[in-house]
């Protein structure tokens, strides 16, 4: 992975180029994090209790309404409990009105209408997966708006919180990997493995076949198979920073962030832009 800068370590070696960095590039995303995610490890946290009731039941969905319009997001999992015992669990599929959201179940069943009043609703925190396999576009990729000679690793991890793995090869890229009894409080991945493409057409065809959970794309890079297809159009996006050195000259354009649908709860609970961010892109600098 010659073309690749690694940073967030304390030695600098010929083949990575390591080199201590700022903290404060890694500050907005542990901010932006800790405040969805609260204090908790990355395995997950208690669920919470919802001020919400169902008004309506058609399988294999339901109404779900709180008095709380900011309470319910898409891909928000909830849990329904009857007695103290669950019942049923589903996903925030979409939001009809402020305040009311369609809820697709997924396990269980809800009990009829004339006792829809005896169900407790909870938030369950979305699952955060053990091992994250990422896409990400390589700095052959040009984007006019966000010119890239290199990529820097850059992920929202504090030093010395995780080990770095260099791939080079056909299959470039990192494995990041969790430091032993290290409990982050931000929601990540045990281990990260991210893999660098040059062409967005093979990117799309890992992402389909399953070689790769979460790709990050340039603007206009997706195909139309992929921007029209069910299982990937609700694609999230997030802007990407300028390069290093350079003054912008347009708004950045966004970038899309297509992910299994299983990892959508998490995804959206983390945010696109941490995904758009692993890597920094610098305008020279060349091969080491």
């Amino acid at each position: 992975m010659s073309a690749t800068t690694m940073t967030r370590g304390t030695h600098r070696s010929r083949r990575c180029g390591w080199r201590r960095t700022g903290w404060h590039r890694a500050l907005p995303f542990l901010l932006a994090l800790g405040s969805l995610a609260g204090p908790r490890s990355a395995h997950g946290a208690e669920p919470a209790p919802l001020d919400a009731r169902v008004v309506w039941v058609r399988p294999p969905s339901a109404y779900v309404a709180s008095r709380d319009s900011l309470a319910l997001a898409p891909f928000m999992r909830l849990t329904f409990t009857s007695k103290g015992k669950p019942v049923a669990s589903g996903e925030v599929e979409r939001l009809v009105d402020a305040g009311m959201a369609v809820v697709r179940i997924t396990s269980g069943s809800l009990p009829d209408a004339k006792r829809l009043d005896r169900l407790r609703v909870v938030v369950e925190p979305p699952n955060v997966p053990r091992l994250l396999r990422v896409g990400f576009p390589s700095e052959k990729r040009p984007d006019p708006l966000s010119p890239c000679a290199r990529l820097r690793f850059d992920p929202p991890l504090a030093p010395a919180t995780f080990r770095l793995e260099v791939v080079e090869g056909v299959e470039r890229g990192v494995r990041v990997t969790a430091e032993p009894g290290v409990a982050w409080d931000i929601s990540w991945p045990e281990t990260l493995v991210v893999r660098i493409f040059d062409d967005a057409a093979d990117q799309e065809i890992a992402l389909e076949r399953g070689e790769i959970d979460l790709a990050v794309f340039r603007p206009a890079e997706l195909s139309p198979h992929m921007r029209d297809h069910p299982r990937w159009k609700d694609a999230a996006s997030a802007p990407a920073p300028g390069a290093a050195g350079t003054a912008p000259t347009a708004a950045p354009r966004e970038h899309q962030v297509l992910c299994e649908p299983r990892l959508r709860p998490w995804t959206a609970s983390v945010g696109a832009s941490t995904f758009v961010h692993l890597f920094a892109c610098e305008a020279d600098g060349g091969k080491p």
